[in-house]
């Protein structure tokens, strides 16, 4: 089984025209992009389009994907992508999509929230985004409520922790883009840290690994404790970029990747996509590191294969591929 333990699929009703989705291209031809280099076939729109859950199940099974871990978005003034929605994508989907819930934490609802989302909606675990929710993964005070939930539930809680740069679409930075909102204050792998030690029995998943920041820490993360894991989602995503850029045609480019691609070239982006790889395999260990893209992000057979030419046991690649997703999300 091949399992994609990172992706997404929304409505337009809960984006922005700041939202955070990171590509190759200027955001407002996003859906052209993702449309001609990921096969998702979605009307025009730019960023403020549906991306629904059929499509989306579609463009993965056709990479090969065989079932998909997806996440609401409950992120305010930047993202919102409903617990109801994913539900029903997972119903639908018959089980292909094994849906996530997300929640505020500075709500006073959230913990009643959490708890529909994992017992009516029959939802597998809780998204967090710390960095643009503002708030510290070990502030015991607001978070206590939703791992006690968690652990009440047998359920994962997943941890973003990376971030994006403010600049995204072109040389000028857009007005008030998502990430500038982002606080790199909240984005600390030692908070987590603090969480997997006052929760030992609570199933942990770092999201991003810290990539483009501190991957060492994530993987030194997991190495600490035993009921940490990271996934790979979007960590190699300026790699396959590098690789695609030149078949964008220059007006719908993202300007300022294509000058960094030119200041760096293409060789040093896949050096440092595949040490830091190595770096997680090293310290995380392979059976605590999950394939995951950020569907849309990157392509799930591009990155299959890449991970394939660094990772010739065939034990390992299962572990990455398929096992390690089954013990973090209980599939």
């Amino acid at each position: 089984m091949f399992v994609d333990a990172h992706t997404h699929f929304w409505k337009a009703d809960g984006t922005t025209p700041y939202t955070w989705f990171f590509s190759e291209v200027r955001q407002d031809k996003y859906d052209w992009w993702i449309k001609h280099f990921r096969n998702v076939d979605v009307p025009e729109g730019g960023l403020e389009i549906d991306v629904d859950y059929k499509v989306v199940e579609k463009a993965l099974r056709n990479d090969g994907v065989d079932r998909a871990v997806v996440f609401a978005m409950a992120i305010p003034g930047v993202q919102y992508v409903s617990n109801e929605y994913i539900a029903e994508g997972a119903r639908e989907s018959k089980d292909f999509f094994i849906g996530i819930a997300s929640v505020n934490p500075h709500d006073p609802k959230a913990d009643e929230q959490l708890e529909h989302a994992l017992s009516s909606l029959q939802l597998k675990g809780l998204k967090l985004f710390p960095i643009i929710q503002h708030f510290r993964p070990d502030d015991f005070v607001l978070t206590d409520r939703l791992y006690k939930k968690c652990l009440d539930h047998n359920v994962p809680v997943v941890i973003h922790l990376a971030a994006e740069p403010a600049e995204m679409g072109g040389i000028d930075p857009l007005p008030f883009p998502a990430w500038s909102r982002s606080r790199l204050i909240y984005n600390q792998a030692t908070y987590i840290d603090e969480v997997s030690y006052k929760y030992p029995d609570l199933k942990i998943v770092v999201a991003h690994a810290n990539y483009g920041i501190n991957v060492s820490e994530a993987a030194f993360l997991c190495a600490r404790r035993p009921n940490v894991y990271v996934d790979l989602a979007r960590f190699g995503d300026r790699y396959q970029y590098a690789e695609e850029i030149e078949r964008i045609p220059p007006e719908y480019r993202d300007e300022s990747l294509y000058c960094a691609y030119r200041a760096v070239g293409i060789d040093w982006v896949r050096r440092k996509f595949e040490e830091d790889f190595r770096t997680l395999l090293l310290y995380a260990r392979p059976n605590r590191v999950i394939f995951g893209t950020d569907f849309m992000a990157i392509s799930p057979k591009w990155y299959r294969q890449k991970i394939e030419e660094l990772v010739k046991d065939e034990q390992i690649r299962r572990m990455i591929f398929e096992d390690n997703a089954r013990k973090a999300y209980g599939i």
